[in-house]
């Protein structure tokens, strides 16, 4: 489920390669559901659980579906034993909007019924008005922080970096047919293999031309397909080796420097993307934390380098000792 709404950001729902998806998610559930008959699924914002024991398995792939489900407050997903696809269908309808979208058509509870679902039900999330107006005012204070402070105004290099990544359409061509191929091969390990390795081989003949743009491109698109993907998924090993092949010091530095003066989900999109490289980028966002001025950016540094979790000490304490 967590990787089919992943899916979403590739994809429109109608796309055959996001149906291909949802139909295999959905004959994974409904066997489950024959074994164990109904099921509630109760959603918290760091994970999921089911009669109050957490799910585990693929972390990334967890974590993603309960943010997902949480940021559209939705507390509780029940799923009745007679689930058919085209209750699975109207699901993933109601999933692929956006959550202001989905609370201004009265909340996952509601737009379920209205999609047509019988054999899925949500309980919405209740908060309290003042609880989701100081939410939306600590959002609107951080985005006019960034926007007014002094030391976080984009510089000369932020506006290069963004020149540096234009849209891959206009400016790369043969490099979107690329990663349009890779994607639609998906499911298919041989297909996703030639797709990558052409990918692979257009970025580093433009790196020869001291073009990082089709690098930093594909680094965003491949990371976010990477976390589709067990770590024991071909597909996976194969993107992870492209990946570190493509993160060359001058990529690395174009995330970092994106990273610093980007703002909510886009943040995200290039810590995230630098998160499968592993921990040769520790030492580059370290450098970047004690050089950089915005105290904006210290933060994203900060939060980018939790995501590395306890893979962070062994890089650390080997710069603490080259400082000394």
């Amino acid at each position: 489920m967590g990787k089919t709404l992943r899916m979403v950001q590739f994809y429109p729902i109608t796309h055959p390669a996001f149906q291909r998806s949802l139909e295999r998610s959905y004959l994974y559930l409904s066997q489950l559901l024959k074994r164990v008959g109904a099921l509630d699924l109760t959603i918290a914002k760091n994970g999921l659980s089911i009669q109050g024991r957490q799910i585990t398995g693929n972390t990334k792939v967890l974590a993603f579906l309960a943010g997902e489900l949480f940021r559209r407050r939705i507390k509780q997903l029940h799923f009745d034993p007679a689930v058919e696809l085209k209750d699975y269908q109207a699901l993933f309808r109601v999933l692929a909007m956006e959550p202001p979208e989905l609370q201004r058509r009265g909340g996952a509870e509601k737009s379920l019924a209205a999609a047509g679902a019988r054999a899925i039900w949500a309980n919405d999330l209740k908060f309290q008005a003042s609880q989701i107006a100081e939410w939306e005012e600590e959002a609107q204070e951080e985005m006019e922080t960034d926007s007014s402070d002094e030391d976080s105004e984009p510089s000369k290099s932020a506006a290069a970096v963004d020149d540096l990544i234009a849209d891959s359409s206009a400016q790369h061509p043969v490099l979107q047919q690329q990663l349009e191929a890779l994607i639609a091969g998906v499911n298919d390990v041989a297909r996703f293999k030639h797709a990558g390795n052409a990918v692979f081989k257009y970025c580093k003949q433009a790196a020869e031309t001291n073009s990082h743009a089709p690098s930093a491109i594909a680094l965003l698109v491949l990371s976010k397909l990477s976390y589709q993907f067990g770590d024991s998924d071909p597909q996976h090993e194969l993107l992870i080796k492209i990946i570190r092949g493509l993160a060359t010091p001058d990529v690395v530095r174009v995330e970092i420097a994106r990273i610093n003066h980007a703002v909510g989900g886009a943040w995200e999109e290039h810590a995230n993307a630098l998160v499968p490289v592993g921990t040769p980028v520790i030492p580059f966002l370290f450098r970047a934390l004690a050089e950089t001025d915005s105290r904006k950016g210290r933060q994203r540094l900060i939060s980018t380098l939790q995501k590395f979790g306890a893979d962070i000490r062994e890089p650390a304490l080997k710069l603490l000792q080259d400082a000394r």
